[in-house]
Order: C-alpha cells, then sequence, then structure tokens
C-alpha cells in the first residue's frame, strides 16, 4: 500500500496539541530564555502583553523543531535568529487568539477548567523547577494553560459552521482522485521501490554504471557488487524468480537519491551514481511504482478533509487578525535573551 500524508484530525489535534504543552517543556528543557526578573514583557499585541515567560515557552517549542541542525553550523546565530523569530510570532499569534477569544466572550466550560488545573498541577508537582526557569509561577503557569485552552474554544468557535454531508464528501473525493492519477505532479501519494547496488569506493560505482550503460545486466551486477545483497532475504515472482527490491526509503538512500527516484519515477529507469552520507555510493533502477488504493484512500479522506478544511479556514482568520494587528516589539528585552 503507497503511503498517504499524514491527516490533519482538526479541532482534536489542537487540542491534544494545546494540552500537551507542558510534556513538551519536560522534554526540552531550557535553553534559550529571558531572564523575567529584569524583563517583563517582550511585546505587545493591540496594547496586550507578551509577558517573558510566555516568549521563552515558545522559544523552546521552536527550538525543538531545529534543534537537530544546530550542530551542522560552526557559527549557527542565523538559525538561532530563525528560531527566536518563529518564536516571537508564535508567541504573537497565541495572544491574538487569547484576545480575540475573549473579545468574542468564550470561556471555558467547568470540565476545561477541570482539566487545566489537573494538567497544571500534575505539572507542576512533577516538574517545578524546570517550568520556573522559563520563568512561570505556579499561578502564571496555570493562566498559561487556561489561555492555551481557550485558543481551543475559539477554534470551535471559528469553524462549527464547517460540515460536509456524505454526498459532498464523496463528490470531492472523486475530484481529488481522478486528479492524483497524475502521478508525476502528486507523488506524495505514491512509493517508489528499487532494485539498488551500494558499494564503498567511487572507483567501483563508475565501473559498474558504465557496465550498466554498456548492457550489463543491473542484478547480476547487483549479485556481485552490492555490499548489502542478501540472497536469503530476496523476494521472488511467483514462478520463483528473484525480484530484490527495497521502498527506496528502506535502503541508504539520502535525500539526494530519494529525491531522484521521485523525479525519475518511471520502472525501468536507472539512476546516476550517488554518494550517500555513510561515505559509499548507489545506483538503483526502479522496480515497481506503488500507487494509492482507492478504498483505503477514500477512509483516509473522509476523516482528515473536514479536519483540513477547518484547519484551513482557521489558519486564514489568524492570518486576517495578524495583518490588522499593532504589535510593538520590546527589542531591549528581546536582546537580552541568552544562550
Amino acid at each position: 500500500m503507497a503511503k498517504k500524508p499524514r491527516a490533519n484530525s482538526g479541532d482534536k489535534t489542537v487540542k491534544i496539541a494545546i494540552i500537551s504543552f507542558i510534556v513538551l517543556i519536560v522534554a526540552v528543557g531550557t535553553a534559550l530564555i529571558i531572564n523575567n526578573r529584569s524583563v517583563s514583557y517582550v511585546a505587545t499585541v493591540n496594547g496586550q502583553r507578551i509577558s517573558a515567560q510566555q516568549y521563552n515557552y515558545h522559544f523552546q517549542e521552536a527550538l525543538m523543531q531545529y534543534e537537530q541542525f544546530f550542530w551542522q553550523f560552526e557559527d549557527p546565530t542565523p538559525l538561532l535568529d530563525l528560531v527566536r523569530e518563529e518564536a516571537f510570532e508564535s508567541a504573537v499569534a497565541h495572544r491574538l487568539m487569547v484576545n480575540e477569544a475573549r473579545d468574542l466572550g468564550l470561556v471555558l466550560s467547568q470540565e476545561e477548567e477541570q482539566e487545566v488545573r489537573e494538567h497544571s498541577d500534575n505539572a507542576w508537582r512533577d516538574n517545578r523547577e524546570l517550568i520556573r526557569s522559563l520563568g512561570f509561577s505556579r499561578n502564571s503557569f496555570q493562566e498559561f494553560s487556561r489561555e492555551s485552552m481557550l485558543t481551543v474554544s475559539l477554534f470551535s468557535h471559528l469553524t462549527e459552521d464547517i460540515v460536509f454531508t456524505d454526498e459532498e464528501l464523496e463528490e470531492t473525493f472523486a475530484e481529488f482522485y481522478e486528479q492524483i492519477q497524475n502521478y508525476p505532479d502528486n507523488i506524495d501519494y505514491y512509493t517508489v521501490f528499487v532494485q539498488h547496488i551500494e558499494v564503498e569506493t567511487l572507483e567501483l560505482a563508475e565501473f559498474i554504471f558504465s557496465e550498466i550503460i554498456q548492457g550489463g545486466n543491473f542484478i547480476e551486477l547487483m549479485q556481485e557488487h552490492s555490499i548489502n545483497y542478501d540472497p536469503d532475504n530476496m523476494p521472488e515472482t511467483p514462478d520463483g524468480t528473484p525480484i530484490y527490491f527495497m521502498d527506496i526509503f528502506d535502503t541508504n538512500a539520502n535525500e539526494l537519491a530519494i529525491r531522484m527516484a521521485y523525479e525519475l519515477f518511471e520502472v525501468g529507469t536507472r539512476s546516476d551514481v550517488i554518494p550517500l552520507d555513510n561515505g559509499n555510493f548507489m545506483l538503483f533502477q526502479i522496480f515497481l511504482i506503488d500507487g494509492p488504493e482507492e478504498e483505503e484512500l477514500q477512509e483516509w479522506f473522509f476523516e482528515s478533509h473536514p479536519a483540513t478544511v477547518r484547519q484551513n479556514h482557521f489558519m486564514s482568520e489568524l492570518e486576517f487578525l495578524r495583518e490588522q494587528a499593532n504589535v510593538v516589539r520590546n527589542e531591549r528585552a528581546l536582546n537580552r535573551a541568552f544562550w
């Protein structure tokens, strides 16, 4: 079965993400923070302040998305600047959503209030020092949790009228399914299987490549030279013909090889010599392109499409609020963040 893009589960996803922000703090710890004892706020949004501790949380969230890349830079300053800016915009978006929810008169239910108290109390009990290091007191931490839950109410309020009948979903799916049949333009819905040769030297890879160009048998060359060829773990056709192949993602392929596989995207097409991240070299030929199965894809579509439409609508509303907002940065405070 070909892979399907990850479904967006709408307000359920939003709720889980916002409530579990407590876990995020525990997972990533604290790296770059603003000392809220000397700085009380980092910006105002339509006159409402973004506190130092709120910015610190959003920085941790942004940092977690990029932390794997820091080791690649001798000077990580440009990446750090990007993280800071994303953290700032995320903090602004949070304040905009909370302000809008309050302007609309939205309040939490008793059940939601109880959920906020339980999550924040448990997190405070188990990770008090870590949460304090972000600048939160117990009360401010619970209030931030409450505000985050309030953004869920805003999402529900702004998207509650977006509903789909089964007939509408079936019609939309039919259009979608017809569109993705043009697979070069919709490769996210397909899986490329390849037969591949991996060797340790460029000289050997180039020799094999020249043999293939001159009509050499790819499978025989793979059996003779590939360092990860395993004759005891080889799929066969019903008549016993070996067809050794793998999903391109299950090989040692790096980003370049995977991109090449999807750009070639035709059964029988062969790659050039590709340098791998482990120092070896790869050649492959495309053996199979596995497309989406209609029934399973329809089930996924019926679940994900309404949530995606709601999420897109909510984001467009948030973008409008951002365009209209009066945001004043406290540059002195932001520049006092330390590494």
